[in-house]
C-alpha cells in the first residue's frame, strides 16, 4: 500500500512540475518520467485513476512531440497543431518546402524531417515503414500536367540517354522521394525502385509513367556502378528503356495505348503522323509530336510546319519557350513558316499584354523579350510591326530604337523618321544606351543610326 501511495504522490510531484516547467526539454523529461510513474501506479493499484492516467499520457505526447519538432527546427505554429493527429503530422513533414529547396540547393534551411517522423513513430508507436511506403506511392504518380513540359521537354527525354551522374528529377514530389529514401537502408530503397521501374512484381498498377518517376529517383539517389550491379543492365540500356517507358505514358494518356516491345518496333515517322493527323487539337499531343521528332530525327516539313503553327496558334508560350532553343542549329525546322511564326508569338507576348503606361515589371519583360532576338536564327524574317506600335503608345521609343538591328528598311524608316518627328532624339539615345545594361547587345547599332539622324538635322539646318 505505501507503494502505491509513494507512486502516486510521486506521479502527482512530477505533474506539478511538468505544469510550472518552462518549455523545453526540462518540461518533456518530467513529463515522460510522470508518465512512467503513472504506468507504474496503475499497475501497483487496482483502484488507480484511468482518467487521470489518460491525462498524464495526454500531456507526455503533446509535450515530447512538441519537443521533437522544436529540437528538429520544426517548431511552427502549422505542425504544432497536429502533435496529437500524428500520421497527419508526418505527412505535413514531408511536405515542408525545404526539402524541395535543399534539394535544389536554394535554402540553407535544412531541418531534419527524417529524424523528427523517426522520433513522432517511436513516441506514437507508428508504422513509419507503411506510411513512406504510402508517400512513396502517391508521389511516384505521374501528375494530370496537360500541355506542360514537366515530363517530357523540362524532363527533357533526349537528355536522359546522354547524361551520367546528372541528376535528372526536377518534380517536386520526386525530390521529397529522394529526400525519404536518404533515411534507411540504401539497397532496399534501390531494389524496392527497380521492383516497381522494372515491374518485376507483375503489379498491372504500375502504369509506365509510375515505373519511368521510380526509375529516374533511382537514378537520383543511387551512383551508377550500384545501378548496374543491382539491375544487371548497363546504364545506356536503362534510359532508353526509360526513354520508351515516357513515350508510353505519354501516349496512354492521349488514349495511345503500347507495350514496351510494340512501341519499340513501331514506326516512329507513322506513330508521330498519326499522332499528329487526330490529337492536333491538344496541347500536350503538339509538345509530344515536337518531342518525338527531335528524338527519333524526323524531318517530315510537313510535321515541323504544322505542329509549330498550331503551338503558335494556342499561344503555347511556356512550351514554345522551351522548345525553341533547341531547334535553332536543327536546320530541317528553321525553315517552316511555323517556325517564324512560333518566334513571332513569344517575341510579341510581353508587349500584347501591356497597359497604356508600363510598369516596371511590364518594361523588364518587354526587354526580356527583345533580347530573345539575339538567339532568334529568324529574327530578320519576323514581323516586329505590333511591338513598335505597342512602343510608341506607350511611350517608349528607346524600345523601338533597340530593335532597329532586326527590322527591314520600311520599318527602320518609320522608327527613324517617328523618332526624329516626335521625340527628343539625345533624350532617346540616352535612354537606349541604359539599356545595355539590361542585356540588349545591339544598343550601339542602333546609336550609330539615331547618331547618323542626329548629323543629318544638322547638316540640313547648316
Amino acid at each position: 500500500m505505501e507503494d502505491q501511495h509513494a507512486l502516486y504522490y510521486g506521479m502527482a510531484a512530477l505533474y506539478y512540475v511538468v505544469n510550472h516547467t518552462p518549455p523545453g526539454a526540462d518540461q518533456a523529461a518530467a513529463a515522460q518520467e510522470c508518465y512512467a510513474h503513472a504506468q507504474k501506479w496503475a499497475q501497483a493499484s487496482a483502484q488507480s485513476d484511468k482518467a487521470m492516467i489518460e491525462k498524464i499520457k495526454f500531456k507526455y505526447l503533446q509535450l515530447t512531440a512538441k519537443h521533437i519538432l522544436y529540437t528538429h527546427g520544426l517548431g511552427s505554429s502549422d505542425y504544432l497543431q497536429l502533435v496529437l493527429s500524428p500520421e497527419r503530422l508526418v505527412r505535413r513533414l514531408y511536405m515542408d518546402q525545404s526539402i524541395v529547396l535543399r534539394c535544389r540547393g536554394a535554402t540553407e534551411n535544412r531541418p531534419d524531417v527524417n529524424s523528427a517522423v523517426n522520433a513522432l513513430g517511436k513516441l506514437f508507436s507508428l508504422n513509419i515503414i507503411q506510411l513512406r511506403l504510402e508517400l512513396l506511392e502517391e508521389w511516384l504518380q505521374p501528375s494530370d500536367s496537360g500541355s506542360k513540359l514537366d515530363d517530357s521537354i523540362t524532363y527533357n527525354i533526349a537528355a536522359i540517354t546522354s547524361q551520367t551522374e546528372d541528376n535528372i528529377v526536377n518534380d517536386d514530389n520526386l525530390l521529397r522521394a529522394c529526400y525519404l529514401l536518404e533515411w534507411g537502408d540504401k539497397v532496399m530503397s534501390a531494389n524496392y525502385l527497380i521492383n516497381i521501374g522494372f515491374d518485376m512484381t507483375n503489379d498491372a498498377s504500375f502504369r509506365p509513367g509510375i515505373q519511368f518517376r521510380a526509375l529516374s529517383v533511382l537514378l537520383s539517389i543511387t551512383d551508377s556502378a550500384t545501378v548496374q550491379d543491382l539491375t544487371k543492365r548497363d546504364l545506356q540500356s536503362i534510359k532508353l528503356y526509360m526513354k520508351s517507358l515516357q513515350y508510353i505514358s505519354k501516349l496512354e494518356r492521349l488514349g495511345l495505348t503500347f507495350s514496351m516491345h510494340g512501341f519499340e518496333s513501331s514506326p516512329k515517322l507513322e506513330l508521330v503522323q498519326m499522332l499528329f493527323r487526330s490529337h492536333a487539337h491538344l496541347p500536350e499531343a503538339l509538345v509530344l509530336i515536337l518531342q518525338m521528332c527531335l528524338d527519333f530525327g524526323i524531318k517530315d516539313y510537313t510535321l515541323w510546319d504544322g505542329a509549330l503553327s498550331a503551338m503558335a496558334k494556342m499561344c503555347m508560350i511556356r512550351e514554345l519557350e522551351k522548345i525553341l532553343p533547341k531547334l535553332s542549329t536543327v536546320s530541317y525546322t528553321i525553315g517552316c513558316k511555323g517556325y517564324t511564326k512560333a518566334w513571332e508569338v513569344i517575341i510579341w507576348e510581353p508587349f500584347r499584354k501591356t497597359d497604356t503606361v508600363l510598369s516596371s515589371k511590364q518594361f523588364d519583360e518587354c526587354v526580356t523579350s527583345i533580347c530573345l532576338l539575339h538567339s532568334c536564327p529568324v529574327a530578320n524574317k519576323l514581323n516586329l510591326e505590333p511591338i513598335i506600335k505597342v512602343c510608341f503608345e506607350t511611350n517608349h521609343p528607346e524600345l523601338a530604337a533597340a530593335i532597329l538591328p532586326f527590322l527591314n528598311k520600311n520599318d527602320v524608316d518609320f522608327v527613324v523618321k517617328t523618332i526624329s518627328s516626335s521625340y527628343d532624339v539625345f533624350k532617346v539615345i540616352d535612354n537606349l544606351r541604359a539599356l545595355l545594361e539590361k542585356g540588349i547587345l545591339t544598343v550601339s547599332h542602333s546609336v550609330r543610326i539615331l547618331e547618323k539622324l542626329v548629323q543629318s538635322d544638322v547638316t540640313k539646318n547648316e
